[in-house]
């Protein structure tokens, strides 16, 4: 919460300050048509033709440059009292663009609030309808990826992707006023701010895709393969625990279930602790595995801190398999799994097959280490 404070104070502080320096700006450069002949008449006053450094004779010849006359004329060219107009109207819209990119940054401002009092409010509404509980009887994991009845209940959120879209446009309006003000002001460090506006828009671009992949795509793929499609679980996350998934809600959307080579599996996405949508695929191993967690395929040791220390002399005899099949980062304990699936259904096709091929392996991994059974466990 603090941190959340601390950032709405440091966008409400820049919103504040970048609206105070633009409008300065274009009061800054205001002229009137008398103010700007008489600052072209007071500068055209001032000018003296020099060569090199050297005051210059009328009739006097600058190599390169040329006379004393040549010079005035470029000078009366570029400093009458229209050219001094187009000067001053560029710096004053430099300064209304960084006025508009300070009003836009106190409106995300704005948004950022109340979305959060929203939040709050939803957080309590989902804590009464889908309260995070254990299962009412001991199950397997495999159980717990096969598709049961249909839920009942209302979907927490909608379908609609005009949420996604309206942040791309607004990270794109801010990527060029930020532009536009480095531009014309010349700061070097606005290019700075430019950088994070396009890390904005490719945030929000990944996000439209993938919402639109798991809405319109995902429900087309599973009919196709011929799997079952569920719009939401209320606990399944809450369900399976799987350590290391940062969830900041209990319930599923979009889920897939189905069997590769007899191995139930449910692709799903969920709500991350940054209030991003994520997905994950979860498939059930043919064996039971102390817990691994490895990274994505990269030179050196890819089993990464948190796996079990057994796992260290027998992971180069599955590495071969891991990065030949399976490169993304992905994770396994007990019975289960699991790999972030973001991507086309092509892409999940891939992946699926490689939790089946590694998982296979995995299991097949005679590692030294008894088995301690989770809460999840069927009861022997």
């Amino acid at each position: 919460m603090e941190r959340r404070l601390t950032g709405w104070l440091v966008r409400l502080v820049a919103g504040v300050l970048l609206v105070v320096a633009g409008l300065s700006l274009v009061d800054r450069w205001q002229r009137t048509p008398g103010q700007l002949r008489w600052e072209s008449a007071e500068r055209i006053a001032e000018f003296r033709p020099e060569c090199g450094g050297v005051p210059m004779e009328r009739d006097e010849v600058c190599p390169g440059v040329g006379t004393a006359d040549d010079l005035l004329r470029g000078f009366l060219a570029a400093n009458g009292a229209d050219a001094i107009g187009r000067e001053y109207r560029w710096r004053r819209a430099g300064g209304w663009a960084m006025a508009g990119t300070g009003s836009l940054i106190l409106v995300l401002l704005a948004g950022g609030v109340l979305g959060a009092r929203r939040r709050r409010q939803q957080a309590v509404l989902e804590a009464a309808l889908f309260p995070r509980r254990g299962p009412v009887r001991p199950v397997s994991p495999a159980a717990v990826l096969l598709p049961g009845p249909a839920p009942g209940g209302v979907p927490p959120r909608s379908d609609n992707l005009g949420g996604f879209a309206f942040w791309l446009v607004v990270a794109v309006l801010l990527t060029v006023a930020a532009t536009v003000v480095a531009v014309l002001s010349g700061w070097w460090w606005m290019w700075g701010v430019v950088a994070v506006a396009l890390l904005l828009v490719n945030r929000a671009v990944r996000a439209l895709v993938d919402g639109g992949r798991a809405r319109y795509a995902r429900p087309r793929w599973a009919e196709r393969h011929g799997y079952v499609y569920r719009r939401f679980d209320p606990d399944l996350v809450a369900r399976l625990g799987l350590p290391g998934l940062r969830a900041a809600r209990p319930y599923a959307e979009h889920l897939v279930h189905g069997a590769l080579g007899g191995l139930p599996f449910v692709l799903f996405t969920y709500v991350h602790r940054d209030l991003s949508e994520r997905s994950v695929c979860v498939m059930a191993l043919p064996g039971w595995v102390p817990r691994i967690v490895v990274a994505g395929e990269r030179p050196g040791n890819r089993l990464r801190r948190g796996s079990d220390p057994g796992w260290r002399a027998l992971w180069p005899a599955v590495r071969g398999v891991a990065d030949r099949d399976l490169p993304e980062p992905f994770a396994a304990d007990g019975r289960l799994i699991w790999i972030a699936a973001a991507g086309p259904p092509p892409t999940v096709d891939r992946l699926l097959t490689g939790l089946r091929t590694v998982g296979a392996a995995l299991a097949a991994t005679p590692v030294r280490v008894d088995p301690v059974p989770s809460p999840t466990t069927e009861a022997a």
